[in-house]
């Protein structure tokens, strides 16, 4: 099974976009319109021969023509820059023979254009959040989520808050997640793709989340007790380790066997971001990611980590990485989470070991890594 993010729009059903198949024209060739030639003005696209269907006009400016046309069962948004000879389809959404698509909640920013696709079918509800240009070119098509059939152990369905679009085709959004059946806010943004392909990333966690503006790459957001700010492209280009490895191979596996205290290495549970050794008598768990998080400050970075201590003293290490936090609640394990430019990582062991010997593990493990 494919992994994909998993949201909740508001208002619809639980969404998903794993293993569904998705009518796309994102960057489908250009449409003529009636007279070659002729450039694409208002006028002209409320007087073009042929269209059949309701006419909703989204936007009009001297940046974009944005416009959805056609009956119900076929609905298509176009897109033209003003003066041009050229409209553009954008994508279709077609209803029929058990399927139901939709259009939802189009957006303009200058030349950008975001919208919502929502898929019905025998598989459930799904949507997809996704941006284009007037001229035709596509930015990002981000799948975001999937219905109850599409749940990974653990997981579950998430609400979509609020979401922004801004003229360079960048992506903003809150979430609520379910994982591991505990509820976590977070701040999600997806940089515009003409610069390459870029993964979307965790940009902050805790929450409630309110007030997100997405201007010229730059996400701000409010939730008690602060502001949050951040350069949305910096923050998602990041430079990786020198030596990127898997989950399981952050330690090597003399440095694993010894932090197990036994000669015979068990098999791991893996998954996303994530690797679980188990004896009978001691757990060690590593998990990674990559985020923006060399661009939080100081005081946001000791947010987040409060927001998912769950009720465990959190303390700051020094010394280690750009920063580093150990947490404990007394009774289970002790986790050390360490950032180092856009990689984070966390070493947890159970029964609680020392904090000594999770500050030598996670040493280990930026040896590994070619830091």
């Amino acid at each position: 099974m494919n992994t994909c993010r998993c949201l909740w729009i508001a208002g619809l059903a639980a969404v998903g976009l794993c293993g569904v198949g998705l009518p796309s024209s994102l960057g489908a060739p250009p449409v003529s319109p009636a007279a070659r030639g002729a450039r694409c003005t208002i006028a002209r696209v409320r007087a073009a021969p042929g269209a059949t269907g309701r006419l909703d006009i989204v936007a009009a400016d001297r940046r974009a023509i944005v416009w959805v046309i056609g009956p119900t069962a076929k609905r298509s948004l176009y897109a033209c820059v003003p003066g041009t000879p050229q409209r553009h389809l954008i994508d279709t959404a077609v209803t029929g023979n058990g399927l139901i698509q939709s259009l939802a909640d189009v957006r303009v920013a200058g030349p950008a254009i975001g919208y919502l696709l929502t898929v019905d079918d025998q598989f459930g509800s799904t949507v997809s959040l996704r941006v284009a240009r007037a001229d035709g070119s596509t930015e990002t098509s981000e799948l975001v989520g999937w219905g109850s059939d599409y749940y990974e152990p653990g997981s579950g369905p998430s609400e979509l808050g609020s979401w922004r679009v801004d003229d360079g085709g960048d992506l903003l959004w809150s979430e609520t997640t379910v994982a591991d059946g505990m509820l976590q806010a977070s701040v999600v943004g997806l940089a515009g793709t003409r610069g390459g392909p870029v993964d979307p990333v965790t940009l902050a966690v805790g929450g409630p989340f309110a007030n997100l503006r997405l201007d010229a790459g730059t996400a701000t957001w409010t939730r008690p007790g602060g502001t949050g700010r951040i350069d949305l492209r910096a923050a998602t280009t990041l430079a990786r380790p020198p030596h990127p490895v898997g989950t399981c191979d952050l330690l090597t596996r003399a440095e694993t066997l010894n932090a197990l205290g036994t000669t015979r290495l068990p098999k791991p549970t893996r998954s996303a971001g994530e690797c679980d050794y188990q004896t009978v008598h001691v757990a060690v768990n590593l998990t990674q990611r990559y985020g923006p998080f060399a661009a939080l400050t100081s005081a946001e970075r000791r947010a987040d980590q409060a927001a998912v201590s769950a009720g465990a003293a959190t303390t700051e290490v020094s010394g280690i990485g750009d920063a580093a936090y150990l947490r404990a609640d007394g009774l289970g394990p002790v986790e050390l989470t360490v950032f180092r430019g856009a990689f984070e990582f966390s070493v947890e062991e159970f029964p609680g070991a020392s904090p000594a010997g999770l500050e030598r593990l996670a040493t280990q493990v930026l040896a590994n890594v070619g830091y």
